[in-house]
């Protein structure tokens, strides 16, 4: 009997998947069902672990991933339970990072904010946080969140 990907129960449920097995290029690709491409939005960098295996690097500012023909409803995990799985590596504690989100947050003054979702870090007067938000908007009617801290930057996470 042969089990692949798409016949294990847990990977039908995935929905986006990012190996990042290309290790070059301008795109990744989600091997979840749904196969959407993914773009990589201004060069982030190409690197390798030890074991050869590829992995990227985004520097904190404006390098980030946009999967532009997503269907939104795929990916909105704000009536569901879900889970989001994914080594970090935060090293700009200067700045909020955001991991990921349901749509793109400006964070410069005026700053303007919609509804959707966000998991990001933070740096509160030394304290360091994950918080994942949904609703980011302040006079959204229906807003939650939660956190914690004690994260150490300049730690791999998974």
């Amino acid at each position: 009997m042969t089990v692949g990907f798409d016949n294990m129960t847990f990977n039908q449920a995935m929905r986006m998947y990012l190996p990042f097995r290309e290790g070059v290029g301008a795109i990744t690709h989600d091997w979840a069902k749904e196969t959407r491409e993914v773009d990589l939005i201004n060069a982030p960098t190409w690197t390798n672990l030890a074991s050869g295996l590829p992995v990227m690097a985004l520097d904190g500012v404006n390098q980030y991933l946009e999967c532009s023909a997503a269907n939104t409803v795929d990916l909105d995990y704000t009536s569901e339970d879900y889970s989001i799985v994914g080594w970090v590596n935060w090293t700009d504690t200067g700045n909020s990072e955001i991991i990921i989100a349901r749509y793109e947050v400006d964070e410069t003054p005026p700053v303007t904010f919609g509804t959707g979702w966000e998991t990001y870090f933070y740096n509160n007067a030394g304290t360091f946080w994950l918080t994942q938000r949904h609703h980011h908007w302040g006079g959204a009617v229906d807003r939650s969140g939660a956190g914690s801290s004690g994260w150490t930057p300049g730690t791999p996470w998974l």
